[in-house]
């Protein structure tokens, strides 16, 4: 009489990640954040590799970008502050409507980047 193969369910967990390299003490405080979830570090790993979050990092032109559009706002910023202490002079309504302009080419720009 042959011997027939045990079905398993469709979520057994029969399959093995390949091995990470990891440092001790990025063992010891693995083990420590699923003692205090409560976790095995089997369970805790896995709930961190599908539901976790990861930072990613940016690369250098996105920093510079970034920085463009942080010198963008404050000129607006400096312009609006303007207008509310003066009053809205024609001149004052050119120069935020040209960096109202700017700021909505480099925004549309960057989402055809992606």
């Amino acid at each position: 009489m042959a011997k027939t193969k045990k079905k398993q369910p469709e979520d057994a967990r029969n399959l093995w990640l390949p091995k990470a390299r990891i440092s001790e003490s990025e063992l010891n405080a693995i083990k420590s954040k699923a003692q205090k979830a409560k976790l095995s570090v089997s369970e805790y790993q896995r709930k961190m590799c599908l539901s976790g979050k990861v930072i990613v990092q940016t690369n250098t032109t996105d920093i510079a970008l970034i920085s463009q559009l942080l010198s963008i706002g404050n000129n607006l910023n400096q312009l609006t502050k303007s207008v509310h202490i003066r009053g809205l002079a024609i001149q004052d309504q050119t120069r935020l409507q040209d960096g109202l302009d700017l700021l909505t080419d480099v925004l549309y720009g960057l989402n055809n980047d992606r």
